[in-house]
């Protein structure tokens, strides 16, 4: 038999196998022996054990000299239990953990149920009750509950409205599903008379559970300087896995241009001369296309003049206009007379100049 005492702390919801299991979470000591009552000195065999701490101010001296005695800390708690085995003895002084029970096990738990006050018959026990209607005087009431003459009076037992809650529960064969040594935590499925906080004593008789529950393995929780610190290097490790898809994007892109643009260093004499030639020749195009487009340009521009000359008429010339062609024709003139002056001269004339010179 393993005993211990603790404190419930409330429920909550595990996963198993994609299923879920209600979960009492339990505070399962840690308990020390405090006194070992035998048949010799005390008419029967059992252990004490106590749980919880409190101040030494608070505990009496006969208490404290009692817990002095099992060399123990004062405790909130006291509570036996029998002895009928030789291997459940325990001595005074050791100390009691959850490491003593084993998922799978299962356990009788016994607690004190939520005081629910004084309550009536349809809450306590469940009665039907009478017709709802408005016509009926009979809606919550116990009714009848006893004969006439017979016995004339009311039997023990009898199921009346009275106070609820309160009383000593025992919740037998609750399967172990999880034990925590590191937080003294053991959770056991289904529920358990009793608050939130309300003292419990575990029992374990031997018998283990035909098909336990497995848990599904659920990752620790790190404390938050742990989550900082992997939110910055799963940060770094975003930025260089950046900084590499860009390296790869542009060596790609260099390969591209490499395959698309010949090497010509790989090219033979021949096709470098051809590649020349093309290129002059497409020189050659491009200056006969630009003096073609220049001609064109000209031989349009001469047609305009050609076509206003016609279209003015000599009386629609203006006054300037004729001036000018009066000036060029006396320009003429006197061009026509300086020609006639420069005439070459004849033999006679000659002569005559010579004569003139020798006087």
């Amino acid at each position: 038999m393993k005993v211990l005492l603790g404190k419930k702390l409330g429920m909550t919801q595990v996963f198993a196998h994609d299923t879920v299991v209600p979960v009492t979470v339990i505070e399962a000591g840690p308990c020390f022996v405090t006194q070992v009552k035998t048949e010799e000195n005390d008419g029967y065999t059992a252990v004490q054990i106590g749980y919880g701490q409190v101040k030494d101010k608070k505990v009496t001296k006969p208490l404290k000299k009692h817990f002095d005695k099992a060399k123990v800390k004062p405790a909130r708690y006291l509570a036996e239990y029998r002895i009928e085995k030789q291997e459940d003895q325990q001595e005074a002084g050791t100390k009691l953990t959850c490491s003593i029970f084993e998922t799978g096990e299962l356990a009788n738990i016994s607690s004190v149920s939520k005081g629910k006050g004084f309550q009536g018959v349809i809450k306590r026990w469940g009665f039907s009750g009478g017709p709802g209607g408005h016509g009926s005087h009979f809606h919550r009431t116990a009714g009848s509950i006893g004969m006439a003459a017979t016995p004339s009076r009311v039997q023990k037992g009898m199921k009346m409205a009275g106070r609820m809650g309160g009383e000593q529960v025992t919740t037998k064969n609750l399967e172990i599903v999880k034990v925590d040594e590191s937080q003294n935590l053991i959770l056991v499925k289904g529920a358990v008379a009793g608050g939130k906080g309300a003292l419990l004593m575990i029992k374990t008789i031997g018998k283990n559970a035909k098909n336990p529950i497995k848990l599904a393995e659920i990752a620790e929780e790190k404390p938050a300087k742990d989550k900082k610190e992997k939110k910055e290097e799963q940060a770094a490790k975003g930025e260089e896995q950046a900084v590499e898809k860009d390296k790869k994007e542009a060596a790609k892109t260099e390969e591209k241009s490499e395959k698309q643009t010949p090497d010509v260093s790989s090219q033979s004499k021949e096709e470098k001369k051809e590649v020349v030639a093309d290129k002059k020749t497409e020189v050659k195009a491009k200056q006969e296309k630009e003096i073609k487009d220049q001609k064109k340009i000209s031989n349009s521009g001469n047609q305009k003049l050609e076509e206003k000359k016609q279209k003015t008429k000599p009386g629609d010339q203006s006054k300037e206009e004729v001036k000018d062609k009066e000036k060029q024709t006396k320009e003429k003139e006197k061009s026509g007379e300086q020609k006639d002056n420069k005439k070459p001269l004849t033999d006679d004339k000659k002569e005559a100049s010579k004569k003139e010179v020798k006087e």
